[in-house]
């Protein structure tokens, strides 16, 4: 081949030999087995070109890298020992072809030189499926396929499942020259090493360190929280996002830094404030207070950026000792491969030399820490894979680093102390989540699915909203569909979208950004059957497809459903326990379909008033917060001043909120009447009491008798500070 042909080939493609040569490649970790497939066929007789058929982002092209490492290092069969793969990209040919007859006279030309090279070149062409469109703008398998049935050409192609489905197979001539090898997406703990073997190539690049803890956090969280995504793929973007974002944090201003020089602004403008305005007896005192602040933050704010610096200038000198290591591990690689035992006692020597000097600087690094803590970042972690997460799904850090065990045993507590006189119920919301979190449920359905029955206002729209605080650390985490909307069949298109517009509906495009949160669908009875089929289709399935023909996952989703459904006989005389038994109860029973792919069916029992008592102290307790914030007054109420709240709020068949009512109007508004008239000034401390009714002596009859003409009544005592 000579300079001429070759500076043409190399326009339109890579070569990846030389590329492996030059250490340039990523190496091919966990692939072994498609990649021992990929040296059969080529190894053959007839049919001897592979065609790599698996989803987007598993690593197809990673497999022929790894063939030209293998060529490189001489561990594959003598025939191909001198092979040089080279990439073809169809996409710079196209670019650069005005016409179609202008493409196929380029491919012509490429095919030919590879051809004359007499087997030397085994040409690569990834998204292969192009040279077959639909409407034969890129038609060139007229022009492979007589080379290919010739033997004149050893070709490798990939493609995904659904573009060799509808192009390859339709042209059976083409198709048989193949032989496919399916490359399958890798688990999590396949994944955790093909991470480990690139993380010094992201090190080098991104100048940064990489702990072995967000290899596997990096794994663990694409798979579980990255939706419509392939694993290798998406953990690698990951990694590689993280480490960017922490490159860019150290060349940039510390946090710390950063907030203490807010703090001082803060100080300054408040001293200038009280040397302009203040003219109280207090004014030199204030004085003298603030700029003892501002001298402890200065102080403080010159230390931090001296351990700054001192530490930007380790990193920078691990991030050479890094460099060093790496190329000596190359060179000892070579040495190995080429047979030369000086050069690699050579490199091992040095390589443990630099190993020692990576353990005095971290010793050095250690020494920078102000409190416990680096004033810079200096590696990635799991927190660091975590915030990359956060910023794409928008789940909260805090719970994606939560130890699933710790979660996972105080559930039950945290659920009990927001959601009262309901513990058989979340007794059943708890065990439902354990299964889920611990791989016990379906993997393609949702997480969990649960039908809350019970009467207005025992708690049930309050239990997924507590779920959500809980498990995602959001009470937003939540996707709320109110099925009164939805009575009708026209009424589906709101819901899930419409094929002629092509617009998602509401449901679809909530789940799609919210894809780890808990859907909550209220008044599961009154829905239209066309709905409830949908519900149907999520709780067996898992997924909806939109109009535009993709795929909503709700596998990571809680589907939570609500009814006011009453049953035939006195709840508190039957035991609920078992799902049979509540639905032969219930007066409007549900189609048993639904009910046979329901998780849970739970029933909310009626409160009672000693519950009313406990809710009544939390509702309160936000009150008190909200004044103590907003207006620094204490609030007390005593516990007369609860029981009568709980009284004057209890009503079975209204179940909670008619106690909130009663708070609304017998607190809220005679605490914003005090607020309004002046009555409630600022610091103010308010007792919350019961007044006892007055009583009289009377004769009733011939009996007498003390008897009361009113009823207790709730009052405010106000001191003022």
């Amino acid at each position: 081949m000579d300079a001429e042909q070759l500076e043409f080939l190399y326009g339109f493609g890579e070569n990846f030999s030389e590329k492996a040569a030059n250490n340039l490649l990523d190496p091919c970790i966990g692939r072994e087995e498609e990649l021992a497939q990929v040296i059969e066929t080529l190894s053959r007789r007839r049919k001897n070109n592979p065609m790599l058929v698996g989803e987007p982002g598993v690593g197809k092209t990673a497999i022929v890298e790894g063939l030209a490492q293998r060529i490189y290092e001489g561990n594959v069969p003598e025939h191909l020992r001198e092979k040089t793969v080279f990439m073809i990209d169809l996409s710079a040919i196209t670019a650069k072809g005005k016409n179609q007859g202008e493409f196929e006279e380029t491919l012509k030309k490429i095919l030919g030189i590879i051809r004359d090279a007499r087997g030397e070149i085994l040409p690569f062409i990834d998204e292969i499926h192009m040279i077959l469109s639909a409407k034969g703008t890129l038609n060139a398998s007229d022009i492979i396929k007589p080379m290919l049935a010739r033997g004149e050409l050893h070709l490798i192609g990939a493609t995904t499942f659904d573009e060799y489905h509808d192009y390859i197979e339709t042209d059976p001539a083409l198709e048989r020259r193949f032989q496919v090898v399916q490359v399958d997406e890798p688990d999590v703990e396949s994944t955790i090493p093909m991470l480990a073997q690139i993380k010094e190539k992201y090190e080098l690049y991104h100048r940064v360190r990489v702990d072995d803890s967000a290899l596997r956090a990096a794994a663990q969280l694409a798979e579980r929280y990255i939706q419509n995504r392939r694993m290798p793929d998406k953990a690698i973007d990951l990694l590689d996002i993280a480490c960017a974002r922490l490159s860019i944090a150290h060349s940039s201003e510390s946090p710390l830094v950063r907030d203490l020089k807010k703090k001082i602004m803060a100080e300054e403008i408040t001293l200038e404030k009280l040397q302009a305005t203040d003219t109280s007896e207090f004014r030199e005192n204030r004085i003298e207070f603030t700029n003892k602040n501002l001298a402890a933050l200065r102080k403080k704010l010159a230390l931090v950026e001296a351990k700054t610096k001192e530490e930007r200038d380790i990193l920078r000198k691990m991030h050479g000792v890094r460099e060093k290591m790496a190329a000596c591990r190359e060179a000892r690689k070579r040495g190995e491969f080429e047979g030369r035992s000086q050069d690699v006692v050579s490199a091992t020597t040095r390589l443990a030399e630099l190993e020692k000097e990576m353990q005095a600087l971290d010793q050095q690094l250690e020494k920078t820490k102000i409190g416990g803590a680096y004033p810079l970042k200096p590696a990635v972690d799991d927190a660091s894979i975590a915030e990359v997460v956060h910023r794409w799904t928008g789940i909260p850090v805090t719970n994606l680093l939560a130890s699933e065990k710790s979660l996972l045993l105080k559930l039950d507590a945290s659920l009990k102390k927001h959601i009262i006189g309901q513990d058989k119920a979340i007794d059943l919301i708890a065990g439902m989540v354990r299964r889920s979190r611990t791989g016990m449920h379906s993997p393609v359905k949702p997480r969990g699915s649960a039908l809350l029955l019970g009467a207005s206002g025992v708690g049930k729209t309050t239990m997924a909203e507590i779920m959500a605080l809980v498990l995602f650390h959001d009470r937003e985490a939540i996707v709320r569909i109110d099925l009164n909307e939805y009575q009708e069949k026209s009424s589906l298109r709101r819901l899930i979208g419409s094929a002629d517009s092509g617009q998602e509906g509401i449901l679809l495009s909530s789940v799609k950004r919210k894809p780890y949160s808990i859907v909550l669908f209220e008044g599961i009875e009154k829905a239209d059957l066309s709905v409830q089929d949908v519900i149907l289709e999520i709780l067996d399935n898992g997924v909806l497809t939109d109009p535009r023909g993709r795929k909503i996952s709700f596998r990571n989703t809680y589907v939570i459903m609500t009814s006011n459904t009453k049953i035939l006989v006195n709840e508190e005389s039957e035991n609920f326990d078992s799902r049979d038994n509540l639905y032969r109860h219930l007066i409007r029973p549900f189609r048993s379909e639904m009910i046979n792919k329901i998780d849970e069916l739970i029933w909310m029992r009626t409160l009672t008033q000693e519950n009313l008592y406990e809710i009544a102290k939390l509702q309160m307790q936000a009150i008190i917060d909200q004044l103590a914030e907003e207006r620094n007054c204490k609030l007390t109420v005593t516990d007369e001043a609860y029981r009568l709240l709980a009284e004057m709020g209890y009503n079975p068949e209204y179940g909670v909120r008619e106690l909130e009512r009663v708070i609304k109007n017998e607190v809220k508004t005679k605490l914003a009447n005090f607020i309004i008239s002046d009555k409630l000034p600022n610091g103010s401390e308010i007792l919350l009491d019961v007044k006892q009714p007055e009583t009289t002596e009377k004769t009733i009859g011939n009996v007498f008798k003390t008897v009361s003409t009113a009823k207790p009544i709730l009052v405010f005592k106000i001191k003022t500070a």
